[in-house]
């Protein structure tokens, strides 16, 4: 069996083939083995040492669990210990006990050598001196170490040093650079706006992009392209930030033509719109489309304003079609004119015509006056020269009827009966005009003739 008190390690034990220790040979019973002198002696001296030393001497496998690996007895110990046990196992007459005895006696002294040889190694080193040329060399290593270490610092120093003065971006700086890509982000959507003819979004980021500008401490408000450096972040920044408020107010312009652009499209729209219905229009809204288009000809931009010749230089194109709208429209009135007078004038003539047959010149005359002012739009002047023409035609008539019948009541060789009848024809005739006519001068002539004609 082993020896428990030898220990290995996992690494031993498998670079090391397990020695079994011999077992120790048992002499028969009854037989006397036969020794030397010598070996007399060491079993006595062993065994008197076992009596002096007791049992306590021998470890116990447990105790020795809590021993490390380095505590151990080396390969060669444990070689050198199993050796010394078979050497004490082959003594003749000696027995199990003795045996493992002796070897433990001859481990110790092999580890007590052992460890003895560094230690006394350790205090050589300490007594050694160095020489002069050692202790300078040592002094250079030092040296050259601080110089290293010294090299290291300032570098990392220097590198600090870069980073924060030329690497580093400045708080003011970032700010700039970030005011600067809103700002021109904003002036790109307005662009945008504008080309899909947006001026309200257009506008708002208009506002926008020049807020950002102008309230822009680190870019001195985009206020000069020479900006002061000691109130703005950054020179160049401040020059873009200039150059970029330049770009934006110049959309303004822009955003306002585009604003009367569409101003104009959608009035132009408007009257089209209206113009599409002409035929359905009454005569009160065709006057007022009329109206409309000639002031959006003489002004585009503001209806009811004041003839504006720059707006219609810049919205020719609108202007000339407008303009064009005004040709039908005259054409469309005009027809309505000579329809309406040929309806109206065809009654009104009717009338006149039956006043005129009954010698009532005076009222035919009235009913035109009345027939022009219900339809202003009609023409009734040959009417009214009919009317005059008969009247005038009938009092000429009138009056050679009485200058015949004058004669006739006043011939030297008529009779009487006869100058009667001829005074109460021209009585009778001249009351008609007094009666009907209505004409003043007629009426008037007509009572003074009738005074002459009494019987």
């Amino acid at each position: 069996m082993p020896s428990p008190y030898s220990r290995r390690t996992a690494t031993q034990r498998q670079s090391k083939p397990k020695v079994e220790p011999a077992e120790p040979v048992q002499p028969p019973l009854g037989e006397t083995v036969e020794m030397t002198d010598q070996e007399q002696l060491e079993v006595v001296d062993v065994d008197l040492q076992d009596k002096g030393k007791g049992t306590g001497d021998i470890a116990a496998p447990d105790a020795m669990d809590g021993v490390g690996t380095d505590q151990l007895a080396s390969p060669d110990d444990q070689t050198a210990a199993t050796s010394d046990l078979k050497g004490a196992a082959e003594l003749p007459g000696a027995t199990g006990r003795s045996a493992r005895r002796t070897a433990r006696s001859s481990r110790r002294s092999s580890q007590s050598g052992k460890k003895s040889g560094p230690a006394v190694a350790a205090r050589s080193a300490r007594s050694k001196v160095l020489t002069p040329e050692q202790i300078a060399a040592r002094r250079a290593a030092i040296r050259t170490g601080l110089i290293v270490a010294g090299g290291i610092s300032l570098l990392a120093v220097l590198i600090a040093v870069i980073w924060f003065f030329a690497v580093r971006i400045d708080p003011a700086v970032k700010k700039a650079d970030q005011t600067l890509t809103e700002a021109l982000n904003a002036k790109d959507r307005a662009v945008q706006n504008i080309a899909g003819h947006q001026p309200d979004a257009a506008q708002t980021e208009y506002d926008i992009a020049l807020k950002l500008l102008t309230n822009s401490v680190e870019l001195g408000m985009a206020a000069s392209d020479h900006p002061d450096p000691a109130l703005v972040a950054d020179v160049r920044r401040a020059q873009s930030a200039f150059a970029l408020r330049t770009e934006v107010e110049g959309l303004k312009q822009r955003i306002d033509t585009l604003r009367r652009q569409l101003a104009v499209a959608n009035r132009l729209r408007g009257l089209l719109d209206r113009f599409a219905k002409l035929q359905d229009l009454d005569d009160a809204s065709l006057g007022g489309l009329e109206r409309d288009i000639q002031a959006f000809c003489d002004n585009p931009v503001d209806l009811g304003g004041a003839r504006n010749d720059t707006a219609i230089a810049e919205h020719e194109n609108a202007v000339g079609t407008a303009k064009g709208l005004l040709q039908p429209i005259l054409r469309e009135r005009d027809a309505r004119t000579k329809a309406r007078t040929s309806d109206r004038v065809r009654q009104a003539q009717a009338e006149i015509d039956s006043l005129v047959k009954q010698e009532r010149y005076q009222e035919a005359l009235a009913a035109v006056d009345q027939a022009e002012r219900d339809w202003k739009d009609a023409d009734f002047k040959g009417l009214r020269t009919t009317a005059l023409e008969s009247h005038q035609k009938a009092w000429q008539a009138v009056s050679r009827f009485v200058e015949t019948r004058r004669a006739d009541a006043t011939a030297p060789g008529g009779t009487e009966a006869n100058k009667a009848a001829a005074r109460a024809d021209v009585r009778a005739r001249l009351q008609k005009v007094i009666d009907t006519w209505g004409v003043e001068s007629s009426v008037t002539q007509a009572k003074e003739w009738m005074t002459q004609f009494q019987d």
